[in-house]
């Protein structure tokens, strides 16, 4: 082919031709591969290949407006049909189109519709994107029937610009279409109707962490069940729905499909777990490897992994890319613990380590006396956060509710985390939001708890309230030979019995059967309920800073229960203890502190 004439550089890389390149043993991260990994699990394992024209399509740019993509689109098939008559446009029409399937996919099969259309300009093809960018939904444009063929519709797809595929672009805009993925994990900057929001892996957003579908979204298309271990048994777990002794195995995410949902009491939200236990080429991340400045980055996470899901319980219960309550929906909880980061010097490069994006020097330590870490179990920071401030001094930390579909405004204030206590630490890609280690804990006191996806009232400015429960998940066995892991799960552990910090608005509720019958037991630990030191508003509250004040509140009917030594302590201005009608603090009359 001459020059001008040719393909993407990248497109066998990105896509397969032939179905004959299918296996499950393939290594490549290419989109094929990457669809057919994910649902190597499923009766009917995704088998997606992808074709060109016979050579590029070249048409003038004069007489369209910039951003008239749907005419120029329109041209570019109208050339294509003049140019390859007898071009076989049937091969792309293999399965029925939206919204003509059946919801279980028993209605399929040619339906005069293009299965899947990229439209790839060489350059910019809206102003709403970048140059190697894309933008979701494709023009609607029609192939005119001839003697070799029938007429067809273009109907479903999306355009890319810049001469490339971009496969991160590309498994993004397919997520749009394949179940109108809203923007998650950080996609286009969003938040939605919450004021924190992780990195992480999805098809959203899978350059950062891992080349692979975060569990939720995995079940939610049907390419996984709620199931685990070797016998298989039901992950869809909550009070009253435990394996005996609350014990699962855990199997690797990748090739068994195992996942875990665990109800959170009080909420409409899920907890999702997965064991990333090969290290193949979908549990790492597919480029972001070697830095600018000649050093490696960190290795993507191993081990369990979790994610806070605000999305949909059922797979009848639609999400959409236009809904708020949806949009930033799913929260990585790192394993590494949550953290009051506090900005230290001015933003700056890093000698370019991660492409030009500046940062904070983070301070975790004190720098004076013994080091002391500003753990944060409640708080809304970890290594994969972005981390919330007022970058420009402006005395205003921008919230922006938008959806990331041309809707949003002012934009959301954050920094990525990559410097913390003068060391690089790549934090942005997660690499110590996973463990392996037995003992390891998600409870009460642990940090970090498991908390649900927080709403944000931007009216108050504040976050809705954390329902405390008695939710814990501890690893109790691995297997080094399979990277199997044992877990214990539970509804009723309530005690206390390593020092914590808490921040925020928090609440009791009953539980059944709570340790020692209250729903919180400080048994030889000290509770510090504390002001928190982790942006939660946008503007300066009543003390002048871009926090609210603490409190913990006893619910009607619950407990708390101070004993063997233990200490609940209050600190910083207007933190409070609140006890409803009928709730009850308890201290052993012999050695408790309050």
């Amino acid at each position: 082919m001459s020059e001008g004439e040719t393909f993407p550089a990248n497109y066998t890389d990105v896509c397969y031709t032939n179905p004959a390149q299918f296996s499950l043993g393939a290594t490549d991260q290419s989109v094929s591969n990457f669809l057919y990994q994910m649902s190597r699990t499923s009766p009917n394992p995704l088998k997606v290949t992808f074709g060109t024209l016979p050579k590029r399509v070249n048409i003038p740019a004069s007489g369209r407006a910039f951003g008239d993509f749907d005419g120029y689109a329109q041209d570019a098939i109208s050339a294509a049909h003049a140019q390859f008559p007898a071009f076989n446009w049937g091969q792309y029409d293999q399965r029925t189109n939206n919204p003509g399937f059946g919801y279980d996919n028993s209605t399929t099969g040619p339906d005069g519709e293009l299965d899947y259309v990229i439209f790839c300009f060489r350059v910019g093809c809206h102003p709403s994107i970048r140059q190697d960018d894309g933008v979701a939904g494709v023009p609607f444009a029609t192939i005119p029937a001839n003697a070799s063929h029938p007429a067809y519709a273009i109907t479903t797809g999306h355009c890319q610009a810049g001469s490339t595929l971009g496969w991160p672009s590309v498994l993004h805009q397919l997520a749009h279409t394949l179940y109108g993925a809203p923007h998650v994990l950080g996609a286009n900057s969003t938040t939605g109707n919450h004021y924190y929001g992780t990195l992480g892996w999805s098809m959203m957003q899978n350059a950062a962490t891992s080349f692979s579908a975060a569990a939720w979204e995995r079940w939610y298309l049907g390419w996984t069940e709620l199931t685990t271990g070797p016998a298989q048994v039901s992950s869809d777990i909550g009070p009253g729905r435990l394996a005996p002794n609350g014990t699962y195995v855990l199997r690797d995410y990748v090739t068994t499909g195992d996942v875990m949902r665990l109800e959170l009491p009080n909420t409409n939200q899920y907890l999702w777990l997965e064991n990333r236990a090969k290290n193949g080429p979908l549990d790492r991340r597919n480029g972001y490897v070697l830095a600018p400045d000649g050093n490696a980055y960190l290795p993507a996470p191993q081990g369990l992994l979790a994610m806070v899901e605000n999305m949909s319980p059922s797979r009848t219960s639609f999400v959409g890319p236009f809904n708020i309550a949806q949009v930033n929906g799913l929260r990585v909880v790192s394993a590494e613990g949550n953290f009051d980061y506090r900005p230290s010097g001015p933003l700056y490069t890093v000698n370019n380590h991660l492409h030009g994006n500046r940062t904070y020097n983070y301070q975790l330590r004190e720098n004076t006396g013994p080091p002391v870490l500003h753990n944060n179990a409640t708080g809304g920071h970890s290594e994969i956060t972005s981390i919330r401030g007022n970058r420009d001094g402006d005395r205003r930390i921008r919230y922006d509710s938008g959806t990331g579909n041309a809707d949003m405004t002012v934009g959301n204030e954050f920094t990525p985390l990559f410097v913390v206590d003068d060391l690089i630490t790549d934090g942005l890609f997660g690499p110590h939001v996973g463990t392996r280690t037995v003992g390891f804990r998600y409870a009460l006191d642990t940090n970090p708890m498991i908390i649900p996806h927080q709403t944000y009232d931007p009216a108050n400015e504040r976050q809705s309230v954390i329902p405390l429960s008695g939710l814990s998940v501890e690893i109790t066995g691995y297997d080094a030979a399979s990277g199997d892991l044992t877990l214990q799960v539970r509804y009723d552990n309530t005690a206390v019995t390593h020092d914590t910090r808490w921040t925020g608005t928090l609440q009791t509720f009953p539980v059944p059967g709570a340790t020692a019958g209250r729903e919180i037991y400080l048994d030889g630990a000290t509770l510090t309920l504390d002001r928190s030191a982790t942006p939660q508003r946008e503007t300066p509250g009543p003390h002048d800073d871009f926090v609210n004040d603490t409190e913990l509140r006893l619910g009607t009917g619950t407990s708390l229960g101070v004993a063997n030594g233990g200490v609940l302590r209050l600190t910083g201005a207007g933190t409070t203890l609140y006890l409803e009608d009928g709730a009850r603090l308890v201290l052993d009359p012999n050695n408790a502190r309050l």
